[in-house]
């Protein structure tokens, strides 16, 4: 039996890393306020559409995978004869996770099925990826089930997910800041660090700093407050940005100053985040420790 990992496109996963027969992509659907009209995220709407309209007023919202759209993947699967290890996104900020359970009830019900294992990572966009990334290369090492869902939960527990916005109007429409806060920050330039908190999974403010440099070696100590340079040196941190590529360069050239870290990936945070967070968002995504798993 194959170990088969299924995501959903909240993931920010990068279309060139994987084989879709290796790793299954739920879409959430983002919807044009505007107009109306929806997309199927990761495979409809292009995240330079999405932040370029957006600039210009556009307000998106996004919804979940429906029940359904996960027991067609489970079910798919599970008559190839293979294990679905589901990696949803944090059921702090979206219902994916309860969706993707609903749909297994409804296996479990029908054929008393056990071979569908679903994680909520506390986690969202380059942060699922990592965490998916670094369990296939696991799964591709031939470990057992068990040992496989032993490190899915050790990845979970020690990722870091934090994430600094340009512009807080986003955050404030989705309820993620109060006006007050916006109106200060917007006026005094001062910008919040923030993070995915990891016991209940919900974005949060833990601490602002005046300008971007500030801000940007303030995540920088925070990664080292969480970690050590030796646990950040010898893993891959990922950058993630919406649309400001420039912003992910110079948070990149500050973690490498600051702690010495070299491998750095950098991509972009897809629509369904980015509808949430704005343009001009950074994220970094890493773990306070590694382990001895042999990933």
């Amino acid at each position: 039996m194959t170990i088969k990992i299924v995501l959903d496109s909240g993931s920010d996963i990068p279309s060139t890393w994987i084989d879709q027969e290796i790793m299954k992509i739920v879409p959430l659907t983002v919807i044009d306020s505007n107009k109306g009209i929806e997309y199927k995220d990761y495979y409809d709407l292009s995240k330079e559409e999405l932040y370029k309209n957006m600039k210009e007023g556009t307000v998106y919202k996004t919804s979940q995978p429906s029940p359904e759209s996960f027991y067609e993947v489970f079910k798919e699967e599970i008559e190839k004869g293979n294990i679905v290890l589901c990696l949803a996104m944090s059921s702090g900020i979206s219902g994916t996770y309860q969706s993707a359970q609903i749909a297994y009830q409804k296996l479990k019900d029908e054929n008393n099925e056990d071979n569908v294992h679903i994680f909520d990572t506390k986690g969202a966009s380059g942060g699922v990826s990592l965490i998916a990334v670094q369990l296939q290369k696991y799964i591709d090492q031939g470990h057992s089930l068990e040992d496989v869902k032993k490190y899915a939960e050790f990845l979970i527990d020690n990722l870091n997910s934090l994430f600094c916005a340009e512009d807080l109007v986003y955050l404030y429409r989705g309820g993620r800041i109060s006006k007050a806060a916006k109106i200060v920050t917007g006026v005094l330039d001062i910008k919040p660090a923030m993070r995915i908190n990891k016991e209940n999974g919900k974005l949060e403010s833990y601490d602002k700093a005046r300008g971007e440099t500030k801000v940007y070696k303030l995540l920088a100590k925070t990664m080292l407050e969480d970690s050590t340079k030796e646990e950040l040196q010898k893993q891959e941190i990922y950058v993630y940005h919406s649309y400001s590529l420039e912003k992910a360069e110079k948070i990149k050239n500050i973690i490498e100053k600051e702690i010495g870290a070299s491998n750095i990936f950098v991509s972009d945070i897809g629509c369904t985040i980015g509808a949430h967070t704005g343009p001009g968002t950074i994220a970094i995504f890493y773990l306070t420790k590694t382990g001895n798993f042999g990933a």
